[in-house]
């Protein structure tokens, strides 16, 4: 079941980026690389969100984590990530996404799916940070980045 839904994500993956014209694609305005948050204009990619910001839209949308059929519950989310969130749900279960007889017991796993694909888009989040730690540790190390700068920003603020 699980190498179904990864030969699924993989499949929507390459036509987007069929569409986009590159095996490498990235936003020429702020760097985004998920193909399911990129969109193709006449001159260049970018993504939705530097698109919304251009139409002077909201940059945060309401994603319904249980599905829009289970629950009206919306957690706020970026637009990139509402896309990414969303796609994340064409991979569950379809008698789950639809519950075409509102069974409660769906609804709750449809939820529990939901804040699963939280936690994983999250997770990209934490290794970014994790990375962005360890090159500190290795900068102060060198000498090259100010240890204890934290304790001396609070230490200045009670002055």
């Amino acid at each position: 079941m699980e190498e179904r839904k990864e030969q699924g994500r993989e499949s929507r993956n390459n036509r987007r980026l069929w569409r986009l014209g590159t095996r490498d694609p990235r936003c020429s305005r702020c760097g985004e690389r998920r193909p399911v948050a990129l969109l193709l204009t006449a001159d260049s990619i970018i993504c939705y969100e530097c698109r919304q910001s251009e139409l002077d839209h909201p940059l945060i949308e309401g994603h319904h984590i249980a599905g829009r059929k289970n629950d009206r519950f919306k957690v706020p989310l970026s637009g990139n990530h509402h896309r990414y969130a969303s796609d994340l749900q064409v991979d569950w279960p379809k008698k789950t996404f639809d519950n075409p007889h509102r069974s409660p017991v769906l609804r709750d796993a449809a939820r529990l799916r939901g804040i699963k694909d939280l936690f994983y888009i999250a997770g990209d989040y934490f290794l970014t940070i994790a990375s962005l730690l360890e090159e500190l540790d290795h900068l102060q190390k060198q000498g090259s980045a100010p240890l204890n700068r934290g304790r001396e920003i609070k230490e200045n603020h009670r002055q």
